[in-house]
């Protein structure tokens, strides 16, 4: 489940903001060769001007955006008699509505934060945690339906870690100048929201310390990013009187009762650590540190929808300490964001509907067909896993799902009735709506991963074994555009590489541990794992040896297996685009490949926002997942005339070779 009214910003696809910092880079006056910087070398036309897309992915956002906005402005002039429209565009309407948001104040969290002051016992703090989810504000964790681990056919109850406002643990605990220097600007967010709030002046450096503490206590207790990627870290069922003897504060039969599950008995509740420590926060703290937490939380949940005050205090931390960007965007890319989190399927749907092309659909599918094809060719030669994991990878292809540019189904049910002018109302209308509609489906098969049709997104989804484009990707850049010189080139050297970079974790360390069933049950042997390992280990080390800023290298270690997968991507797309394109073997159409693979992962990132990646990041920082990859990649270097040794290429002895 996405518990909607704490998703700061929908995440567009994996390292690639929808509406990065526009920061220019440093552009040098004359472009390097290929051989000593392919990246600056490819890109160069784009470094040198700031003012173009972010990213290749910015630039399909920014045409997404614009036709959701066309499509709902014409809802909104004219529902029909269509219910769905209707609520899209009342939904818009409101969304749009600064005055009326100004106006409503922060009344829709009043009733809240009134029980939030009268607070006093902890059995009182129980019943408020459980109240809260059922209405869509999921306090302290979070609380979800989804496939069973061991089951896959059947959706299960799960209690997992949350309660950080921040967007991870790490935040908390790095101890380095610019964690320190963020955490500062997060305890001048927390004190203004509880300013705006009515917090007195007295109050409020004791009310910012309790927030503080509680949320340090609480991210110590969680589970890293690089942990939460084994989803055997968050697979646990067990009985609810269990739980209740373990977790007595929390009163979770309480909590289910409140969820209208009264007669659930099992929950997986896998993030053990955290819910310690969360039941002893919840007995052992006085109600005086827990009445700023929740407020401050309440107000931080609804934050982007309450009067512009609040707004713009949200902005100054996620906007521009997070993601550097110099002030706030209209209030109608606002409204784009909270219409897709609300009724994003619906709204998926009428624009594939409207906007999809069978024409860059039909040739998505073939270079994804055709990677499929690759991956199954080097998986059968691939001597370094055994045969029994040779057989389940294939089985993996052989069920593969290729969803390419449709949008699923929007869920059933009518949309909640939405209000003209509440705005901030009708995000937690529809926050309650997917909380009930999730709950509701416990026991049911689950659906797959969401593709919604507006969305610039692509995944490989392992527990429905699912490949997945959106329409909004199936455009120039991604797809070359009419009259360009070798198209087959660079589609498969941009969506061909993106689609195998997915494609691989179907079959990588990470997938070997979910079966073609989508149950999670490793299918690799220890000698496989092992082998792997000997393969695959001098990847971390190089890596490791990257400078990203100044000082700072990458971290080998974390970003290992999406540096993997941008290696086995870039192979698999080019032995794709060998078996069909004739004109593979020519020089120009080499090196249009390889171009097309380089303007792939370009970014352009604010200075905060390259901190964070290399702080908590699973990804290499832009310029190293391209020149990583081709310095292990010997068509590159016979393409350009590199040499080893005068160039960032690898010598021949040291490259990694992820097949055969």
């Amino acid at each position: 489940m996405r518990y909607l009214v704490l998703t700061a910003a929908a995440a567009l696809l994996a390292g690639a903001a929808g509406a990065a910092a526009q920061t220019p880079a440093d552009a040098p006056a004359t472009p390097p060769s290929a051989c000593t910087d392919f990246y600056a070398h490819a890109n160069a036309d784009w470094l040198a001007d700031p003012a173009a897309p972010s990213s290749p992915f910015a630039a399909l956002v920014a045409r997404s955006l614009d036709r959701q906005r066309t499509l709902l402005d014409e809802l909104a002039a004219d529902a029909g008699s269509d219910a769905t429209a209707r609520a899209l565009a009342t939904f818009w309407r409101a969304a749009n509505d600064e005055a009326a948001l100004d106006a409503a104040g922060i009344a829709v969290l009043q009733p809240w934060l009134t029980r939030v002051d009268g607070l006093r016992k902890s059995n009182e703090l129980a019943k408020l945690l459980a109240d809260g989810h059922a209405t869509g504000l999921p306090l302290l964790f979070r609380f979800e339906g989804g496939a069973d681990l061991r089951e896959p056919q059947r959706r299960i109850a799960y209690a997992l870690q949350g309660g950080l406002a921040l967007p991870d643990r790490d935040y908390y605990l790095r101890e380095d100048p610019a964690s320190t220097a963020l955490r500062t600007h997060y305890r001048a967010y927390v004190a203004r929201l509880l300013q705006l709030s009515g917090t007195p002046d007295a109050e409020r450096e004791r009310a910012v310390d309790a927030v503080l503490d509680i949320e340090t206590r609480l991210a110590r207790a969680s589970l890293s990013l690089v942990q939460l990627r084994d989803p055997n870290n968050s697979w646990r069922p067990t009985d609810v009187h269990e739980l209740d003897k373990r977790f007595q504060h929390l009163d979770l039969p309480g909590f289910l009762r409140a969820q209208g599950l009264r007669k659930l008995r099992t929950v997986s509740l896998a993030h053990t650590a955290f819910f310690v420590e969360a039941d002893h926060l919840v007995g052992g703290l006085p109600a005086s540190q827990w009445r700023p937490y929740l407020r401050f939380h309440l107000l931080h949940a609804l934050a982007p929808h309450l009067p512009k005050p609040y707004r713009n205090a949200h902005f100054a931390l996620f906007g521009t300490q997070l993601r550097g960007l110099a002030e706030p965007l209209p209030r109608w890319h606002d409204a784009l964001k909270a219409t897709d989190l609300a009724v994003g399927e619906s709204l998926g749907q009428r624009y594939a509907a409207r906007w999809l092309d069978e024409a860059p659909a039909k040739r998505a599918r073939t270079v994804v067909e055709g990677v499929v094809a690759a991956l199954r060719q080097r998986l059968a030669a691939a001597e370094w896993l055994g045969e029994d994991a040779r057989a389940a990878a294939a089985a993996k292809l052989d069920r593969l799902d290729i969803a390419i540019g449709h949008a699923d189904p929007a869920p059933g049910g009518n949309l909640p009735a939405f209000a003209p002018d509440r705005h901030a109302a009708n995000v937690l209308a529809a926050a309650r709506w997917r909380q009930a509609g999730e709950l509701a489906q416990l026991g049911q098969a689950p659906d797959p991963a969401p593709l919604r049709g507006h969305a610039v997104n692509a995944y490989y989804d392992l527990r429905s074994n699912r490949l997945a484009l959106s329409a909004a990707l199936l455009a120039p850049p991604l797809l070359a555009g009419a009259g360009t010189d070798h198209p087959l080139a660079r589609d498969y050297g941009a969506l061909g590489a993106l689609a195998a970079h997915e494609l691989w974790h179907a079959v990588d360390a990470q997938g070997a541990t979910v079966d073609v069933d989508g149950a999670v049950q490793t299918w690799w042997t220890a000698d496989d794992f092992r082998r792997f390992a000997e393969r695959t280990s001098s990847l971390s080390d190089q890596y490791a040896h990257y400078a990203a800023l100044a000082e700072v290298k990458v971290d080998g270690k974390r970003t290992f297996l999406e540096n993997l997968a941008d290696l086995a991507g870039l192979s698999l797309a080019y032995q794709a685009w060998q078996a069909a394109d004739p004109e593979s073997g020519e020089t120009a159409a080499q090196q249009a490949f390889f171009s097309a693979y380089a303007r792939l992962w370009r970014r352009r990132m604010a200075l905060s926002e390259q901190r964070i990646q290399l702080s908590t990041g699973v990804h290499a920082p832009p310029r190293w997942r391209v020149m990583g990859p081709l310095a292990n990649f010997t068509p590159f270097s016979e393409a350009y005339g590199c040499v080893a040794g005068a160039s960032f290429v690898l010598p021949e002895g040291d490259r990694l070779h992820p097949w055969p």
